[in-house]
């Protein structure tokens, strides 16, 4: 129930524990050769070794860019503007008169008044369209850039630039060395799995033997219970710790397989 509720198990009332298939868990032997032989085809496929690496040239480029800093800088630009307001209004003349405005009358006849006629007209918002043609605008220039009185901020900042890819270089080296030591760990512990197995194997062997001689001898009355039930106990004994180190060397291979890029949940 504890391993369900671990493993957030939809159903844990009806979770069972299956027993292993050990005959299609057992893989082949890893043969790649030595540790050396490993860490050769697996420093270009680890991540952080290549993280690493990715930060390293990252670092030389800034300081490149730092660098820069010291020399003139020419730049060259180009815009395009227009705007639109959305009270702009326009007139529009209509063809009638509104009104007839006196002003002034005639000198020679003072009886004649002079008029004004005054044209009618409505208001509209101006198009957004036509207000973008209307409002168009553009231009272009050139811009020059001398560093006169900067070069000590220059000089810091490449100085930092300096120190940021030296940090970067000694993290790419100190990855690397992480990595062959994780390998060669991980050689060394699978080898050991492989002796480990080897031994319990011959243990096994012997266990089950002892257990077979002593079982007929308690059959017929030769040996005592007590020296069958330590025959069986060691029996239990040497199967328990030989799937030990069976289920051990299985896992160091999948560490191996890992390291090799060809690292798969699902049995060999």
């Amino acid at each position: 129930m504890g391993l369900a509720l671990l493993l957030q198990v939809p159903d844990p009332e009806r979770f069972e524990v299956a027993a292993p298939d050990t005959a299609s868990l057992r893989g082949a032997a890893w043969n790649a050769g030595t540790a050396n032989a490993l860490y050769r085809d697996a420093v270009g496929k680890q991540p952080q070794v290549i993280a690493a690496d990715l930060r390293l040239n990252q670092s030389l480029f800034n300081l490149k860019a730092t660098k820069a800093l010291r020399y003139p800088r020419v730049g060259a630009f180009v815009n395009l503007s227009t705007l639109f307001a959305s009270t702009s209004q326009q007139f529009v003349m209509l063809p009638e008169l509104d009104r007839l405005e006196p002003i002034g009358y005639l000198q020679n006849d003072p009886s004649q008044i002079v008029v004004q006629p005054i044209p009618k007209y409505r208001t509209s918002l101006v198009p957004r369209g036509e207000q973008f043609r209307n409002n168009l605008g553009s231009g272009m220039g050139l811009s020059l850039s001398i560093p006169l009185w900067n070069n000590g901020q220059v000089r810091i900042a490449e100085q930092r630039s300096r120190n940021a890819m030296e940090l970067a270089r000694l993290q790419s080296e100190q990855s690397r060395n992480t990595l062959y030591s994780d390998i060669t760990r991980a050689v060394t512990d699978y080898r050991a799995a492989v002796a480990r197995l080897s031994t319990n194997q011959i243990n096994l062997d012997a266990q089950k033997a002892n257990y077979t001689l002593a079982a007929k001898r308690y059959e017929e009355g030769l040996l005592p219970l007590a020296d069958y039930l330590n025959a069986k106990n060691r029996l239990q004994i040497a199967e328990s710790s030989w799937l030990q180190a069976y289920y051990e060397e299985i896992f160091r291979l999948k560490v191996l397989a890992f390291y090799e890029g060809n690292f798969s949940w699902k049995n060999p």
